[in-house]
């Protein structure tokens, strides 16, 4: 699968927050089309997932980082930064392409995981 050129990638991406803003709080909380999403900021990158869990609809912001994965609250489903994927219950959290571009946090518009 090839990845679109940057300039098809930016048109579809959203400015959420600073940088700076993320890597100093670790995770963040944004409205996005009226999705709550978490940003989480691991490893010197940011991530993006649906906020409320696929399982329970616990808020993921509440859980843990581990090994590049969530761990929800609610059940200890854990989902891959990246992909969203649980391979303990093969079931997939929607997450967000995300990138950096002049100190802000974009987002894409939809979920490319879901």
């Amino acid at each position: 699968m090839s990845e679109a050129p940057i300039s098809d990638r930016s048109e579809s991406m959203v400015p959420v927050c600073a940088t700076e803003m993320l890597a100093a709080a670790g995770k963040l909380i944004v409205s996005h089309n009226d999705v709550d999403v978490v940003l989480f900021w691991n490893n010197g990158e940011p991530a993006a997932l649906q906020d409320q869990c696929i399982h329970r609809e616990r808020s993921l912001s509440q859980g843990v980082l581990l090994n590049h994965r969530v761990v929800c609250p609610g059940h200890q489903w854990s989902f891959d930064l990246t992909t969203g994927f649980c391979r303990e219950r093969d079931r997939t959290q929607p997450t967000y392409r995300v990138s950096i571009e002049d100190g802000m946090v974009l987002l894409s518009a939809t979920p490319v995981h879901e």
